[in-house]
């Protein structure tokens, strides 16, 4: 299976989208995200799936952006970037837009970007060991894929200012205890869980969720595409800066 994202669906009504890059810790790229919002429009459009199950293959969940090209020197021009900041956006949003409930499982790494794709979701389960970091500006980005909302409607602007700032490792039980977890479980029994809650999700009649996930998203989380559309204009700027750039080589590196 050569798929970045694979999708496998179950005669539960529930269809697991799958990140498929394990050798990289399911780092995301702009084709992996492609990818996935090609996923996230299948399932849509599926009138025999009613809940879904994001999690990353090979026990790991996603360990954020693939930034290796940037670390070694590797630049885009402006509009380039932008281009590929805004796929990323865009997963974001087909996972907020799509009118079925997403549950997202997370094991091992959820790292930046990956972290903000799994609060995407309209819930997080997570296991008691998973390790959740926004570590954004320590990669001299500032956070992106929504989590300026996502983060702070979970846990409160200052203490997600606290998570930025720091880019200090949450587990998945600190999670639960600051509010963006759901529901935490021991690893062997994450995706057990995480299943059967997509189970009984799907067996609730489609209107009231329908309605429901789109009032949230109107009143509750309407700052998610502005902040969208803004990570796609500014974050390119990040990497414009030659302090930036330094400090990115020398502390990927340091991690090699």
């Amino acid at each position: 299976m050569n798929e970045l994202v694979y999708i496998e669906k179950h005669d539960t009504g529930v269809a697991e989208i799958v990140l498929n890059n394990p050798a990289r810790k399911n780092a995301m790229g702009a084709p992996m995200m492609r990818e996935l919002c090609a996923a996230v429009l299948e399932v849509q459009d599926d009138d025999e799936v009613r809940a879904i199950v994001l999690r990353g293959e090979g026990g790991c969940f996603c360990s954020g952006g693939d930034l290796s090209g940037v670390a070694s020197g590797g630049r885009k021009s402006v509009e380039e970037s932008r281009d590929s900041i805004s796929v990323f956006g865009r997963a974001v949003s087909y996972i907020q837009n799509c009118e079925k409930p997403f549950v997202a499982a997370v094991e091992g790494y959820a790292m930046g970007g990956g972290f903000s794709l799994a609060l995407a979701c309209d819930m997080v389960y997570a296991a008691d060991e998973a390790i959740f970091s926004s570590n954004f500006l320590h990669v001299a980005l500032a956070p992106e894929m929504g989590a300026m909302v996502f983060l702070s409607q979970a846990c409160g602007v200052y203490k997600a200012k606290e998570l930025w700032y720091s880019g200090r490792r949450v587990t998945g039980l600190e999670g639960f205890d600051l509010g963006f977890v759901s529901v935490h479980a021991p690893a062997a029994e994450l995706m057990e869980k995480a299943m059967e809650s997509a189970e009984k999700i799907a067996t609730l009649p489609r209107t009231p969720l329908r309605i429901m996930k789109r009032i949230v998203n109107t009143h509750v989380l309407s700052e998610v595409p502005a902040v969208l559309a803004a990570d796609a204009q500014d974050s390119p700027l990040c990497f414009l800066s030659e302090e930036g750039l330094a400090y990115l080589a020398e502390n990927f590196m340091k991690k090699k």
